[in-house]
């Protein structure tokens, strides 16, 4: 293989050479092949180390039921409601206990809907490729969010039990 001109600057021949030593080896096409086709993470996985990793754990949780925002954009909200959660059961003496994921979604997205609208009211005098415009219309209701979000949600709306707003 080829090495770098002495100046360390990458040139065509360089290149070339390293393309040529890639393309040498079968394994690298292989490879190059699976990486482009599948996820990287699931390639690289080394089986060895996962049939040797243990899973007991020295830590027992208590017995409550799980829940499961499925792939929705709203595990800081479920991960901020399994927190008050835990502390309202030892509150409540009640074995299980679960807050409606519901109702707080729905003041999130009335929140979300009237910062949207009171952005577009404050920006209706610019065109609509202003970027600002662009921007509040690229997604105006996302699901992401993070724990201040969470926060000022449950202190402005507050909270409520699951079976109220399933």
């Amino acid at each position: 293989m080829t090495t770098q001109s002495n100046t360390g600057a990458l040139d065509a021949t360089t290149l070339a050479g390293y393309q040529e030593a890639f393309e040498a080896q079968p394994a690298h096409q292989l490879m190059q092949n699976v990486v482009t086709q599948h996820d990287v993470n699931d390639v690289a996985l080394n089986r060895n180390i996962v049939a040797e990793a243990t899973h007991t754990f020295s830590t027992t949780l208590d017995e409550w039921g799980v829940t499961n925002q499925a792939r929705s954009g709203r595990c800081w909200m479920f991960a901020g409601l399994n927190l008050f959660r835990s502390e309202t059961r030892n509150l409540l003496k009640v074995k299980e206990f679960e807050f409606s994921q519901s109702y707080v979604m729905f003041w999130d997205k009335m929140e979300r809907a009237n910062y949207i609208l009171e952005a577009v009211i404050e920006t209706a005098d610019r065109p609509i490729d202003d970027r600002v415009v662009a921007w509040l219309l690229h997604q105006p209701l996302g699901d992401g969010g993070q724990w201040d979000m969470f926060v000022s949600l449950v202190k402005k709306h507050g909270g409520s039990p699951q079976d109220r707003h399933a």
